[in-house]
């Protein structure tokens, strides 16, 4: 048997480039790795290109040139199933036979038989390499079977080649006379190409397929185990959720829940007294514009009405041909009430629960600069507790604790809610009082000290101790135009309190 050999490197030529315009097209943009594929395929093609014109061009180009591109698209092929396959032996390996036919096709370039045997044992070699990459992969595929198979044909041709060369059964005067073996050879070929590249792209397809399989499990494991609410939802409304959600929003299931809208989710009016639902396609507008939007947001439960605070993640993105928002809700109740807890910490007297002498100060700042501004009357306080050291010595720290909630105890029934006291020191207190003149302070400060007066302590072990406060009073004015000439004439009056005698209210003369 044997046919026309140029007609046969016409197919071979036909099929090469067909098949390497075909890949560059579904590779073009994309990330498949596929595109040294192509390349491989239309230097295959190059090569017989070459063969065929053999006599009418050099023999350099013929033989080195087309057998060094054939050289390289077998490297080719090994590196993309050597990338497929996952594992990553030398690439120096894949790549060192290209160099040595060059080389080799050179020095041999006279030589017809020497250069067959030459070509042919590299060949074999890059393609036993190429089969063994398909048969080491580190996942299951039919594809890597169809490539082992094509990889041995390739193998069998080869070394038909080989022995044809040996024992003169090829013809020698030129590629592309026609005989049995030469016919068979290139037949081969054709068939050999076509299994090599449909067992790749069958791998690559297989590859992808359980990247995606393990992606959509990772993905639904997630979905499923976070603590966090994760919705999907369109201009219709919500159409996937996960078992999260229905805990956070008290929905007893899926198929309720997907029958919702996002405004049946919160209240009437956020913390604002924005309007909800209003305030709530703002957001979703926004997500739309710029791919995502985070925010904080004050959702409703379902089931008993229960409003909790909640972080938000909008992501846009296309499900299923659909363009879509992922919701991500995030239940932060625990972390607002730590973030309030560390708010009162740094803003008051862990002891006492009386503002702390810094936030106090801040208050006071306030005030004063609003009394002025308005021209208004402002009165501070500065109580300190007589004898305190005496409490501690005769009854312990621990009685003198008590001592110092108590007063903070007295101070919130007796002031008003807009006054502010602190404690400013150790048993030293202060309080302002906005809208209160000089006369009224002292009212305040005296009906302050009577309580004080007549509270009642309980000290280990079971000691009723009473104790007493001295008080000085100022009042904003003309010599005291400012918090700090304010403290100083309150801290005046109290010294002259405890210098007549303690329990007892001075207020100030300037």
């Amino acid at each position: 048997m044997q046919a026309h050999i140029p007609t046969i490197f016409l197919v071979i030529i036909t099929i090469s480039f067909a098949l390497a315009a075909a890949i560059a097209m579904v590779s073009l943009g994309r990330r498949h790795g596929l595109m040294p594929w192509a390349f491989g395929l239309a230097l295959h093609g190059i090569a017989y290109v070459f063969f065929s014109l053999r006599g009418e061009i050099s023999d350099f180009l013929s033989i080195v040139v087309a057998s060094t591109a054939i050289s390289t698209m077998l490297a080719l092929f090994a590196g993309g199933i050597r990338n497929i396959s996952g594992r990553r032996p030398y690439l120096w390996l894949i790549w060192v036979p290209v160099p040595i036919i060059a080389l080799g096709l050179s020095l041999l370039l006279d030589d017809f038989i020497a250069r067959v045997v030459f070509s042919a044992v590299v060949y074999i070699f890059q393609g036993g390499l190429i089969g063994w990459f398909a048969y080491r992969s580190d996942f299951q595929s039919r594809g890597r079977y169809v490539v082992m198979a094509s990889t041995l044909l390739l193998i069998v041709v080869m070394l038909m080649r080989l022995l044809g060369a040996l024992n003169g059964s090829l013809p020698i005067s030129t590629i592309t006379a026609s005989s049995p073996l030469q016919t068979l050879t290139f037949l081969m070929t054709i068939v050999s190409t076509l299994l090599t590249v449909i067992g790749m792209l069958l791998m690559t397809w297989e590859r992808n397929e359980q990247l995606i399989r393990e992606s959509e499990i990772r993905m639904r494991t997630l979905f499923e185990s976070t603590s966090d609410a994760v919705m999907l939802l369109d201009e219709r409304g919500f159409f996937e959720c996960n078992p999260a959600t229905l805990k956070m929003f008290g929905c007893p299931s899926k198929e309720v829940f997907v029958t919702k809208k996002p405004a049946d989710l919160s209240p009437p009016q956020q913390p604002d007294g924005t309007d909800s639902d209003a305030l709530a396609q703002q957001q979703i507008a926004k997500a739309m514009r710029e791919s995502s939007n985070r925010f904080e947001w004050v959702h409703q439960r379902l089931d008993d009405g229960r409003s909790f605070p909640a972080e938000v993640l909008l992501n846009a993105m296309d499900f299923n041909g659909r363009h879509v928002l992922q919701a991500v809700v995030r239940d932060i109740t625990e972390r607002k009430r730590l973030q309030a807890e560390l708010e009162r910490q740094a803003h008051h007297d862990n002891l006492t629960g009386l503002h702390s002498r810094g936030h106090f100060m801040q208050r006071a700042e306030l005030e004063v600069s609003r009394a002025l501004r308005y021209a208004q009357p402002l009165s501070l306080l500065m109580m300190d507790i007589d004898d305190f050291k005496k409490v501690n010595d005769t009854h312990g720290h621990k009685a003198g604790d008590e001592v110092l909630k108590k007063l903070a105890e007295v101070c919130r029934a007796t002031l008003r809610e807009v006054d502010v006291p602190g404690r400013i020191g150790g048993e030293e207190f202060a309080v302002i009082l906005p809208e209160t003149g000089i006369d009224d302070a002292q009212e305040v400060a005296e009906r302050l000290r009577e309580n004080i007066a007549n509270a009642q302590v309980m000290a280990p072990p079971s000691l009723i101790q009473n104790f007493t406060i001295s008080i000085g009073v100022a009042t904003l004015g003309p010599a005291n135009g400012n918090l700090d000439a304010l403290l100083g004439s309150a801290d005046k009056a109290l010294y002259a309190a405890k210098d007549a005698g303690k329990n007892r209210v001075i207020r100030s003369t300037a």
